[in-house]
């Protein structure tokens, strides 16, 4: 019924009802995008076997203490061979290539890795298998990714063993990697890195290795700090201004971004805190718009209250009046006004209709024994005399009886019953011995 009545309102005020959407779908709507990408960027996991001990390896400039940038191919030999920190390190460098996998050619991502590479990431093929070193020759191998197997290839499983032509070399196909590994920058396809004495000057890889499980970071950092030193006195000439450095695979990756993802995390958080402050604002003007229909329905419903209990005992009354859907707090409100009434015409004796209240009821909620063969209890509300008396507006307990007979039901306990009695006689009953 409450949700009817809702929607009813909603739909007689379409302004009201549109702005209030508009509002809260700005709020909402920012903070949903945005945290998305924070989620995305900054709080999953990376999709790698392991992503807690993949790190990035770089040299680590002395003038700005910045690990960042390519690092050369002695570099990474010595750092491979000297560190025994790691399960696995590898050199990668990736490209757009035009690759022929039919008659014409086509731009693809092309990654010349190394020999560790993939055991770094703990990634399998779906189909074939890995390269080896020995496979550099001539006509040498090549792995592709599951889209361009399925692009080119139709997901064919003879592909493997086809061959796609590259940088003046024919490649075969030995295997296929799994969906949504694509590593480095959307990577198609990798072939194997061959050997070269390069200078060390010369930065042309990006490193990344695999920590062992009971290595940290700071640890992995202290052995490259030993082997950059030692690296820096070898070969001053190209290695005099730089150290080796390690950071944690998704530090390296979101470093430049992170601190602008966190600030619009928190600005389009205040957007949401405004959106609600201002449908709060919607909700209190509509509210006092309604006062005199809220007045109306209110006494509406306190007229139907009193002549449902003005015309039945209190327990079947309040039954019937929640049965009809009025909350249980306002049936509650009334129910003493309405005994106050009924208890001048049945309790006061200066209206000759003196009654004492039934001792097994008070035995049964908890009253004092020495008190309930001498107690009387009097409202007098309606009578002059009462009034001369001191008796005017006090609140008389046999009321409170009947209602916490009528509210029965939804106390819990009988301690609770003795106790709302209780403190109404303390509030307003007046005994007589």
């Amino acid at each position: 019924m409450d949700l009817k009545y809702a929607l009813r309102s909603l739909r007689k005020n379409p302004g009201f009802t549109a702005l209030a959407v508009i509002v809260m779908a700005l709020g909402i709507g920012a903070n949903t995008a945005v945290f998305s990408v924070v989620n995305a960027v900054l709080l999953r996991p990376l999709a790698y076997k392991n992503p807690d001990r993949i790190v990035m390896l770089g040299p680590l400039w002395k003038d700005t203490g910045r690990i960042g940038g390519n690092s050369s191919a002695p570099d990474f030999h010595d750092w491979h061979d000297q560190s025994t920190a790691f399960e696995a390190m590898a050199a990668y460098n990736a490209q757009p290539t035009a690759v022929m996998a039919g008659p014409a050619a086509e731009y693809a991502v092309v990654a010349w890795v190394s020999s560790e590479f993939f055991k770094v990431f703990g990634a399998e093929p779906v189909a074939g298998r890995l390269f080896t070193p020995e496979e550099w020759t001539k006509t040498g191998a090549v792995v592709i990714s599951q889209a361009y197997w399925q692009k080119h290839f139709g997901g064919d499983a003879n592909a493997l063993g086809k061959t796609v032509r590259m940088i003046d070399r024919t490649f075969t196909i030995v295997g296929v990697m799994p969906a949504g590994f694509s590593f480095p920058e959307k990577t198609e396809l990798w072939i194997f890195q061959p050997e070269e004495n390069e200078h060390r000057s010369a930065h042309n890889y990006h490193v990344v290795g695999l920590l062992k499980p009971d290595v940290s970071i700071m640890q992995a950092q202290a052995q490259l700090s030993l082997i950059g030193d030692r690296l820096s006195k070898q070969y001053p000439d190209s290695n005099s201004k730089k150290s080796a450095g390690v950071i944690g695979m998704r530090d390296r990756l979101v470093r430049d971004v992170r601190t602008t993802l966190y600030l619009l995390l928190g600005a389009v958080g205040m957007v949401l805190l405004i959106s609600c402050a201002n449908m709060a604002n919607l909700l209190l003007a509509k509210a006092t718009s309604r006062t005199r229909e809220i007045a109306i329905r209110a006494a509406l419903t306190g007229h139907l209250v009193f002549s449902t209990l003005h015309t039945n005992d209190a327990p079947s009354a309040f039954t019937r009046l929640i049965d009809m859907g009025i909350e249980p707090f306002l049936v509650a409100s009334s129910v003493e006004a309405v005994m106050a009434q009924r208890l001048v015409r049945t309790v006061c004796p200066h209206c000759k209709v003196e009654q004492k209240v039934e001792r097994n009821y008070l035995r049964r909620i908890g009253f004092p024994a020495d008190e309930i063969d001498t107690a009387k209890f009097y409202h007098g509300a309606g009578c002059e005399l009462c009034r001369q008396q001191g008796y005017q507006g006090r609140m008389g307990i046999y009321e409170l009886l009947i209602l916490t007979e009528a509210l029965r039901p939804l106390i819990l306990n009988r301690s609770a019953a003795s106790t709302i009695a209780q403190r109404a006689m303390e509030h307003g009953m007046r005994t007589l011995r």
